[in-house]
């Protein structure tokens, strides 16, 4: 309290200034042990003591000085009850031996206030009464009142104040102090369903309940670090339950401050509920994207194209008008695109498909995932960005962090929200590297019928001719009368012809129309007979190992198309080691080995199917092929030999002999490292009939 009351009087003796039935009222509180004196002197509470009709008998200073009285002879005799403007509910409670509380407003004597020149407003008081009985004994009506006052203006006027500036607020707001609700607005009771007057008047248990349980420990643990000054003000979420049992969030600011000399909590209340609704269906709907997203099989990246964008924007301002002509004429400006983008994240399919341990490795790679092969698709890209259209599915060639072939179907998107900036971009990347290549192992099949029904036709009539040419020159060479000269040039026939058959042959081989001998064999002894034939066809310079594994390796095959097929391979392998620019030998390798196939994905070759298999593979460390190289090698009279120095066959011609053995040739190749073919034939079941060669 800040109201200045006169100082206190020195009493003369006990019955100084008394009523005379005072001594008679000590009586009565003598067996209560009130020692009234020093209840009167020293309290710093106003207490007054009435007689039967509410008549005053005495009053501390206190008292005196929040009713505006110098002495107590002042206000001897007054009317407490007046002026307290006890109620007549009050009254009869009080002849009842009932003790009443309650506030009041009380109009101050003017005499003794130092403010007494002041506006007549300021002379009222606002006071907290509490009136109890003295009775002689229990049933009796009382002989006089012991009346407490404490003068709570500055507490009244700080809450008028306060409820002026807030009740109009469109928050919620409420003032805690000693654990109860002092002062709500009518907002927050809309907010909780309570009545105004139902808030205040809650016990402090009954103020912890408006916190939902989850919450409540929380709560009560922050507001009284508040209230003991270990917490500054804060701000956050928190729900409470409504007067109907409904659960609904609310952010909570709450700070310190003095509210009638004490310390309170000032409490502000915002109804957040529709707010978190969405923010938990959105962070749903994020964490269903991130699953979605981390699970997918397909290659997804998320990427920001925001300094793509204005750097393309930057390039057109500057006078690129035919924005693609000047990105083909400048790729350094391809490139400074490509380093702009920024990777804000990558699923596990992404780092599986270019063999990186993590995000950082993978960025960090870019340069290598991203040459020359992926230019033209790049371009439409930018061209897409910077003219403001959807993305065009386009296919790239990409490459594994160990520099391995990709190729990619991709699918860009840009997420909704995001479309002015670009700063939000979804990529799905499908590996079609084994689509295209089955396409093509397709389309080369297609191919190797077309020329296999082709050079059929032509290998029939050509040997028609040869077989007649042979016969003809065979009989002129036994005429009696043929000079040296004619015999020699019909020998020249002879051996021209037969080596026109043998290409014949080669043809038939590769048009799978020659006529088979089929055996059961052991691989192992044809392939080990073989390359003892071919070892005086090798430089001693080029090392000839045999690999193999337990076997047997039975096969049903012709033995002798089988060993033509691998001195073909042997021998192909044999020119590329001496092709090479330092030709100082090299090693060929063969290896023999049994494989089973239980399902497609574990096939090494797509035309191999389930089943068990013996396969011949060999292996040189030549030179090794390029791309175009390969497309094309099979195909009759293909090669990268010098005129004369081969006719193209001898591959189609293996190639054509595994497959009349329904088997399959398949090959591995490294510009510069070397070259691996591998037959596959379908193992036969059973050790009868078997044969070494």
């Amino acid at each position: 309290m800040t109201d200045r009351y006169p100082p206190r009087t020195e009493r003369a003796g006990p019955d100084t200034g008394r009523h005379p039935r005072l001594s008679r009222l000590e009586s009565l509180t003598r067996p209560l042990h009130v020692d009234l004196r020093a209840v009167f002197d020293q309290s710093p509470i106003g207490i007054a003591v009435c007689d039967a009709q509410g008549r005053l008998l005495d009053a501390n200073p206190s008292c005196l000085g929040i009713c505006g009285f110098a002495c107590v002879e002042d206000a001897l005799g007054i009317d407490v009850f007046a002026r307290l403007a006890v109620t007549s509910e009050h009254r009869q409670a009080l002849l009842r031996g009932d003790t009443v509380q309650f506030e009041t407003a009380l109009v101050r004597e003017p005499s003794a206030d130092p403010l007494a020149k002041a506006p007549a407003g300021l002379h009222r008081a606002y006071v907290q009464a509490k009136i109890t009985p003295l009775a002689p004994s229990e049933g009796m009506e009382p002989e006089a009142y012991l009346a407490h006052i404490e003068d709570i203006s500055e507490r009244k006027r700080a809450q008028e104040t306060y409820q002026a500036l807030v009740e109009g607020s469109l928050q919620g707001l409420a003032l805690f102090q000693h654990g109860r609700i002092v002062f709500a607005n009518q907002q927050l009771a809309e907010m909780t369903g309570y009545a105004v007057e139902e808030l205040q008047a809650m016990s402090p248990e009954e103020v912890s309940t408006l916190v939902h349980p989850a919450d409540r420990t929380m709560v009560v643990r922050r507001l009284r670090q508040r209230l003991a000054g270990q917490r500054r003000g804060e701000q956050y979420a928190v729900r409470f339950v409504r007067k109907d049992g409904e659960v609904r969030w609310t952010e909570l600011s709450a700070q310190s401050i003095d509210y009638g000399e004490a310390p309170a909590v000032q409490a502000t209340y915002v109804d957040i509920t529709e707010r978190r609704r969405a923010e938990e269906a959105l962070t749903r709907s994020e964490a269903r994207y991130r699953s979605l997203f981390e699970e997918s099989p397909v290659s997804l990246w998320e990427e920001d194209y925001s300094a793509v964008r204005a750097y393309l924007d930057e390039l057109r301002r500057d006078g690129a008008r035919d924005l693609r002509s000047y990105l083909e004429a400048h790729p350094e400006c391809l490139r400074e695109c490509a380093s702009r983008i920024q990777v804000i994240d990558v699923n596990k399919a992404t780092l599986d498909l270019y063999g990186a341990d993590s995000q950082k490795q993978l960025v960090e790679g870019l340069n290598v995932i991203m040459g020359e092969e992926s230019r033209p698709a790049f371009l439409q890209q930018l061209l897409a960005i910077a003219e403001r259209r959807a993305f065009p599915q386009t296919e790239t060639v990409n490459r594994t962090l160990h520099g391995d072939r990709l190729d990619l179907l991709v699918d860009m998107r840009v997420v909704p929200g995001h479309e002015e900036t670009y700063s939000r971009v979804l990529v799905s990347l499908l590996d079609i590297t084994e689509r295209l290549r089955m396409e093509e192992a397709l389309r080369q099949r297609d191919l190797m019928t077309a020329l296999s029904q082709m050079a059929a036709g032509i290998a029939h009539d050509f040997r028609t001719l040869l077989t007649t040419i042979i016969l003809h020159a065979q009989m002129g060479l036994t005429l009696p009368e043929l000079p040296p000269a004619g015999a020699r040039n019909l020998r020249t026939i002879v051996s021209e012809s037969q080596r026109a058959s043998d290409l014949i042959q080669k043809m038939l081989d590769f048009t799978s129309s020659a006529m088979l001998d089929t055996r059961v064999l052991d691989l192992e002894c044809v392939v080990s007979d073989t390359l003892d034939e071919l070892e005086g066809e090798f430089p001693p310079t080029i090392h000839i190992t045999l690999e193999t594994r337990p076997g047997p390796f039975l096969v049903r095959a012709d033995p002798e198309r089988i060993a033509q097929a691998l001195e073909n391979l042997a021998l192909n392998a044999r020119d590329a080691i001496l092709a090479r620019e330092k030709r100082d030998g090299g090693e060929l390798r063969v290896s023999i080995r049994r494989i089973k196939v239980e399902n497609e994905e574990e096939a090494p070759s797509p035309e191999v199917g389930i089943g068990e298999w013996v396969c011949i593979s060999v292996s040189d460390t030549g030179t090794g092929m390029t791309e175009e190289v390969c497309e094309h090698l099979f195909e009759p009279f293909f090669t990268t030999k010098e005129v004369g120095e081969g006719e193209g066959l001898g591959l189609p011609q293996a190639y054509g002999i595994v497959r009349q053995h329904e088997g399959v040739i398949d090959f591995e190749s490294s510009l510069g490292e070397g070259t691996t073919f591998t037959i596959y034939l379908p193992a036969h079941e059973g050790e009868g009939g078997r044969d070494k060669r």
